[in-house]
């Protein structure tokens, strides 16, 4: 699997990159999945968008949304959407919200990559940095922060993983 785009969160006056998916947890919900089925995606965004958040006074807050309507959407079905091609907007997904909008619905850890990657995993989210900025949330607000940090990983030994062999190192 290609590694995946990811969303982006401001926090203490930096952005970071966010390897984890709140918007995830609030479209499981329901029939919120939906909303997004004509939505453009491919190998390198399989849900279609990427989000921006921030977290302001102990509290996380849905900022923006990117993506566009896939061009082979039929329009009559999705009367409410922009017509295919135009930008994804909050208010698609959130039609009466003002922004920003508070992330009460999700509960969980935000991941933010920090630091030199040790390791490149072309899956999802799994590569491997010097160090995790870990944000635990409950309902929208940060209960606490702390910061893993990573141990070096050993190197992969070509014979424990299926590579063909024309694609091995030359020796």
């Amino acid at each position: 699997m290609t590694a995946q785009m990811n969303d982006w969160l401001t926090h203490k006056g930096e952005t970071r990159r966010l390897f984890t998916l709140p918007l995830e947890t609030y479209l499981a919900t329901g029939n919120n999945k939906s909303v997004l089925a004509g939505i453009h995606r491919h190998t390198a965004c399989l849900r279609g968008y990427s989000a921006t958040w921030a977290i302001h006074d102990s509290m996380l807050y849905l900022t923006g949304i990117s993506g566009y309507w896939d061009a082979a959407l039929d329009t009559a079905t999705h009367q409410h959407f922009a017509p295919p091609g135009q930008e994804l907007r909050l208010q698609h997904i959130f039609p009466n919200a003002k922004e920003p909008i508070v992330a009460n619905w999700f509960s969980g850890q935000l991941r933010c990559p920090v630091g030199k990657l040790l390791r490149r995993v072309p899956l999802d989210f799994a590569s491997l940095y010097e160090c995790d900025l870990l944000i635990e949330v409950r309902n929208g607000q940060v209960i606490s922060e702390s910061e893993r940090t990573n141990p070096v990983p050993l190197p992969i030994d070509e014979d424990e993983i299926e590579i063909p062999q024309f694609l091995r190192r030359a020796e």
